[in-house]
C-alpha cells in the first residue's frame, strides 16, 4: 500500500443489517488488511459493542462522515474468498435477507467474536499453564471461578481493551472456546421410545377385548408395535410409528408406555457404500462417461437431471472417487 494514502475497509458484519460499513485503517495495520480477513470494529451508538467482521473491500474512498478506526486484524490469511462472498450476496438476494444473515450462518461459531459472545474453557485444554502469557493466565483463572464470561466482561476484568486477538490465539491453541461452539459440538437430543406395558395372558386379553369392541385400528397398531419390538424384547422410537389417535389411545389406556431418554448418536455408518462396490447401469454409465470426458467442446458444468432415487448419487460417488484418486 502507498504510504501517502489513507485506506478504508468496507466491513461485513454478522448482523441483520443491509450492506457493509466503512472503517478507517490505522497506518500500522495497512499491511495486514485484505479482502476476506476478520477485523474487530466498534459498532452501535457510541461504539458500545465490538464485533468481528469480514473485510469486503479495501479502498481509498473517504466517506462523508468521520470513520472509526478498525481495532485489530484477526487473521493472516482470508477466511472467505471473493467467490464465497459473492455467493453469500446471491443467497441473500435469492432468499430475501441480508448478506450479514448469510455470513452469520456460514461461519463456525468459534470464528464469530463479539463483545456479547460468551467464552468458556476448552474441554480438551491440557492444563499446561507454563505456555500462557500473563493475560492468558488471568483469563484462565477467571474462567476457573466463573465457567462462562462475556468477552466485554473479560476485557474489563483483565484491563485489556483489544481482547479479541488474545482470545483468538487461545481458541487456536484450544485453551478456550466460544460457548455457542460448545453447544454446536454436541446437543443432547431426547427421543421418545414406545414399549409394551402388558405381556403374556394380559396382552392376549387386551387384543381379544379390542377385537370384541371392533377397535380395528388399535389392534393393527398394537400388532405393528409387537412386530417392531420383537414381541416386547426391544423398544421402538415413537417417531417410527404412525402418529395416529390409535397410538395415543393405547398409550392413554396403559397398553403402551412412552419413555423419553437421551439418544446416543454415533457417526459410524455400517451401511456406507464404497465407489468400487457400485455398478452403474447404462444411463448412469453414459452420464459418467460424458462427465469424465476431456472433450473441450463440452460444457465445463453439468446438471444431472432425474427424480429422487433415479441413481444420480451413484454417479456423483464415482466422480468424487476419481477426483480423490487423482489427488486433486
Amino acid at each position: 500500500m502507498e504510504e501517502d494514502k489513507t485506506y478504508y475497509v468496507d466491513v461485513l458484519l454478522p448482523l441483520h443489517l443491509p450492506g457493509t460499513y466503512t472503517y478507517r485503517v490505522p497506518r500500522e495495520m495497512e499491511g495486514e488488511v485484505q479482502v476476506g480477513v476478520r477485523v474487530v470494529v466498534q459498532f452501535g451508538r457510541n461504539g458500545a459493542k465490538m464485533y468481528s467482521g469480514l473485510v469486503r473491500r479495501v479502498h481509498t474512498d473517504a466517506p462523508q462522515w468521520r470513520a472509526k478506526y478498525i481495532m485489530s486484524v484477526l487473521d493472516n490469511e482470508p477466511l472467505a474468498t471473493e467467490r464465497q462472498m459473492l455467493f453469500w450476496e446471491w443467497m441473500a438476494q435469492y432468499y430475501m435477507c441480508y448478506p450479514g444473515d448469510v455470513m452469520a450462518v456460514a461461519l463456525p461459531a468459534g470464528l464469530k467474536l463479539a463483545s456479547e459472545s460468551t467464552v468458556v474453557m476448552h474441554p480438551d485444554f491440557d492444563g499446561d499453564l507454563s505456555r500462557l502469557s500473563k493475560y492468558e493466565l488471568m483469563i484462565v483463572n477467571i474462567l476457573t471461578e466463573h465457567p462462562s464470561m462475556k468477552l466485554l466482561d473479560l476485557s474489563r476484568a483483565i484491563g485489556v481493551q483489544k481482547i479479541m486477538p488474545l482470545i483468538r490465539s487461545m481458541i487456536e491453541r484450544q485453551v478456550v472456546m466460544m460457548e455457542e461452539e460448545l453447544r454446536e459440538r454436541f446437543v443432547p437430543r431426547k427421543t421418545a421410545f414406545v414399549r409394551l406395558a402388558v405381556e403374556g395372558e394380559e396382552l392376549q386379553k387386551t387384543l381379544d377385548l379390542l377385537e370384541q369392541k371392533k377397535r380395528t385400528k388399535q389392534v393393527d397398531m398394537l400388532l405393528k408395535v409387537l412386530q417392531l419390538t420383537q414381541f416386547g424384547k426391544t423398544d421402538v422410537p415413537k417417531r417410527d410409528l404412525p402418529q395416529t389417535s390409535s397410538l395415543q389411545s393405547l398409550i392413554k389406556n396403559g397398553v403402551l408406555q412412552v419413555e423419553e431418554r437421551f439418544e446416543i448418536r454415533t457417526f459410524a455408518n455400517d451401511n456406507a457404500v464404497s465407489a468400487d462396490s457400485i455398478t452403474l447401469n447404462d444411463e448412469q454409465l453414459q452420464a459418467y462417461n460424458i462427465l469424465s470426458s476431456n472433450d473441450n467442446s463440452l460444457p465445463s458444468t453439468f446438471l444431472l437431471h432425474g427424480v429422487t432415487s433415479s441413481g444420480k448419487t451413484e454417479v456423483y460417488i464415482k466422480m468424487i472417487d476419481d477426483v480423490v484418486r487423482q489427488g486433486r
